[in-house]
C-alpha cells in the first residue's frame, strides 16, 4: 500500500476514533448520575451498519447487585408496534390478509360498526377503540371483568400474572360490547394499545402460529437476535432479565410487578447488540424490498399519506412508528414504557445512516439529543 494510501486510512481512522470519544463523552455526561446502586440503562449508536459505541450504565438488579451489561434483557414495550405492523405487513405479502380487512370480517359476532374500522385503522390508531390501558372507563370495566374470574385473582395474588389468552380475550370482549367507538375512524388519530392487542390476536387467526412463534421465524432468528423474545405467560424467570423500578418521593427505588401479559401493544424482550440487529437491518434491508418500500413510506401508495402526529404537520403516524424530517432525511422513532416500568427510546434514520438505542429498567427523560448524534456522526 503506498504512503498516500496509509495516511488516508489513518485520517479516516483517526476521525471515527475522535468520534467516537466525542459521543461515548454525551452519553456519559448525559448518565452521569447514575451508580450501581441506581437502576440504569443500555445505551447505542448506529453508524454504517454496525453498532460503532455501546455504553451501560446501573443495575439490572439491586436486590442481588447485579450490573447493566450486554447480556441484561429489556421489557421495550410500545417501541414494540412496529415489529407488530412489519408481521402484518409480510402477511399482507402472502395474501393471508389485506389492511383494508374490517374487522367484523374477523369477528362475525361482534357488532355492525366493526365493519366500519379496518387493520389499517388499528395500525395508525384511527379505529376509535378506546385504550384499555390508558381510558379510565375501559380500564374500569376491564378490571371488573377479570376479578370476576376468581382462578385469575387467586393466581395474581400467587404472584402469577394474568395470561395473554385471557386479557386478550376480555379485551376484544368488552370492544363487542360497546354500542359504537370513540369516534368514527378514519377521521382522528387517537393512540389506542388495544389496536395492537387485536393486531396480534388477527395474526394468529390468519397464521396459524402463536404471535411469538411468528416473531421469531420472521425476524428474531433470522437476524441472530438470540437473547429476543416476546413475553409469555411463563417467561417472568427469564435469565439476564432485568427488573423494573420506580421510585417514590425520596427518590428511593421499588421493584414494579407486572400482573398482565400483552401482546402485539409491546411485550418484546431484548438486548442492546439484539435489538441493533433489527435496527441495522431496517436501515439496509436483506430482502423483501417492497415490503420495505411500503413499511418505510409515510405516504403509501394505496392508502395515502399517514395521520399526523400530536396535531402537528411535522411529525407522521406511520406503520407503528413516528416519522420526521431532519436535514431532508426522514427519521423514525418511537418510545416505550412497559407495564413494569422500564423506558426505551430508539430512532434511525436510513438516509443518514444513523441510529440511537435507549434501553432502561425506571422511567427516565434522560437521552442523548438527536441532533448531538447526527452533528456527530453524519459527517
Amino acid at each position: 500500500m503506498s504512503q498516500s494510501k496509509c495516511f488516508v486510512l489513518l485520517l479516516i481512522i483517526t476521525a471515527l476514533i475522535g468520534c467516537k470519544d466525542q459521543s461515548s463523552q454525551k452519553i456519559q455526561h448525559a448518565f452521569s448520575d447514575i451508580s450501581s446502586h441506581t437502576p440504569g440503562c443500555a445505551v447505542g449508536i448506529i453508524k454504517n451498519d454496525r453498532l460503532a459505541v455501546e455504553e451501560y450504565y446501573g443495575s439490572s438488579s439491586l436486590r442481588y447487585k447485579v450490573p447493566i451489561t450486554e447480556k441484561t434483557i429489556f421489557n421495550i414495550g410500545s417501541i414494540s408496534k412496529h415489529i407488530t405492523t412489519f408481521l402484518v405487513l409480510k402477511l399482507e405479502q402472502e395474501g393471508k390478509l389485506s389492511r383494508s380487512d374490517n374487522l367484523k370480517s374477523y369477528y362475525p359476532d361482534a357488532p355492525d360498526w366493526f365493519e366500519d374500522i379496518t387493520i389499517y385503522h388499528l395500525i395508525h390508531h384511527q379505529s376509535g377503540l378506546p385504550d384499555y390501558l390508558n381510558n379510565p372507563k375501559t380500564r374500569l370495566k376491564l378490571n371488573k371483568a377479570l376479578i370476576h374470574a376468581p382462578y385469575l385473582i387467586d393466581g395474581v395474588v400467587s404472584g402469577v400474572p394474568i395470561p395473554t389468552d385471557v386479557l386478550t380475550s376480555a379485551v376484544i370482549s368488552q370492544m363487542k360490547s360497546l354500542s359504537s367507538a370513540e369516534f368514527k375512524s378514519g377521521f382522528l388519530a387517537l393512540y389506542s394499545n388495544t389496536g395492537y392487542l387485536m393486531l396480534a390476536n388477527i395474526i394468529e387467526k390468519v397464521s396459524g402460529e402463536s404471535f411469538r412463534q411468528l416473531a421469531e421465524r420472521e425476524v428474531f432468528h433470522p437476524l441472530g437476535m438470540k437473547s429476543t423474545t416476546i413475553n409469555g405467560m411463563r417467561d417472568t424467570e427469564i435469565p439476564w432479565r432485568a427488573t423494573g423500578y420506580i421510585a417514590d418521593e425520596d427518590g428511593q427505588y421499588f421493584s414494579s410487578e407486572n400482573y398482565i401479559i400483552s401482546q402485539g401493544d409491546g411485550g418484546v424482550l431484548t438486548t442492546l447488540q439484539d435489538y441493533a440487529k433489527w435496527v441495522q437491518h431496517m436501515m439496509k434491508p436483506h430482502q423483501d424490498e417492497a415490503l420495505w418500500e411500503v413499511f418505510l413510506n409515510p405516504n403509501d401508495p394505496e392508502f395515502g399519506l399517514a395521520p399526523t402526529w400530536n396535531n402537528s404537520r411535522l411529525y407522521r403516524y406511520s406503520n407503528g412508528l413516528i416519522v420526521s424530517a431532519i436535514k431532508g432525511a426522514n427519521v423514525y422513532t418511537h418510545g416505550g414504557y412497559s407495564l413494569d416500568s422500564m423506558k426505551s427510546d430508539f430512532w434511525f434514520s436510513p438516509k443518514l445512516k444513523l441510529g440511537y438505542i435507549q434501553l432502561c429498567n425506571y422511567n427516565t427523560s434522560r437521552r442523548v439529543s438527536v441532533t448531538d448524534v447526527i452533528e456527530l456522526y453524519s459527517q
